[in-house]
């Protein structure tokens, strides 16, 4: 939060177009860092784990800071199915200020040696400069399809969220629906969808009176996904206001 902004790029193993993004990635990130820009990229590919990952960046020479997205929540929050994509965010707001590719270089069928339009570089100076908002504040990324799992659209709360949420509490002795995860019904559930968003996106069990608040998140991706699921069943847009849409 006391950066003057946040590049965030979306990494994955393999992907030809990350790889030859990397050399551009680094020069934009030599530039803009001493002027307060954070720079990390983060990886939601199920296939990858982070061994292959840091071999990855070790091939290719990159010393940026590379996250995973372990449940693939930021990846859902963030609308995102591509690689290569860039996020330029105002982390006074969450807001995001531009997404897409960095520049004009890749086309489909294509590869420019001397890309014309720099969209990351113009948007940081003009973010940097006086706040101001690109034109065009999302472009069409045209990296590789990510390893995500697809959401199920069939989910029933007491027999697939339900024992989710015991999980999450499993050594509490609890049963204050208030005061306790795991008791929640259906109705209070939903009424917490935010804060079950929060919680995958953070890996941190929820910020609520119980035994077990704020402790980390042990949870299978296969759990994650039936839960996210159900979050974005039942609450489209629940997420959305943690890091908001450029449309």
């Amino acid at each position: 939060s006391d950066a003057k902004a946040i590049v965030l790029f979306v990494q994955g193993n393999g992907c030809p177009i990350v790889r030859q993004t990397f050399p551009y990635l680094k020069e934009i990130r030599d530039a803009f860092e001493p002027q307060g820009v954070k720079f990390a990229m983060i990886n939601s590919n199920a296939i990858d784990d982070r061994a292959s990952i840091k071999q990855e960046l070790v091939d290719f020479e990159v010393d940026i800071l590379a996250l995973k997205d372990e449940l693939q929540a930021v990846a859902r929050s963030l609308n995102s199915e591509r690689t290569a994509e860039m996020f330029l965010i105002d982390p006074s707001t969450w807001t995001i200020v531009y997404r897409g590719e960095a520049d004009d270089r890749f086309g489909y069928g294509l590869q420019r040696s001397n890309p014309q339009e720099f969209y990351l570089k113009d948007a940081l100076d003009g973010w940097l400069a006086d706040k101001s908002m690109p034109s065009a504040r999302k472009r069409i990324t045209k990296g590789c399809l990510m390893d995500l799992i697809d959401l199920p659209r069939e989910i029933d709360f007491t027999a697939d969220v339900k024992p989710i949420l015991k999980s999450l509490c499993s050594s509490c002795s609890h049963d204050d629906p208030k005061k306790c995860v795991s008791a929640w019904n259906h109705g209070q559930a939903e009424m917490h969808t935010t804060l079950l968003w929060e919680m995958l996106l953070l890996q941190r069990k929820p910020n609520v009176v119980c035994c077990e608040a704020g402790a980390s998140l042990e949870l299978a991706l296969e759990d994650a996904v039936t839960l996210m699921g159900w979050l974005h069943h039942q609450q489209p847009a629940a997420h959305v206001d943690l890091l908001e849409s450029a449309d």
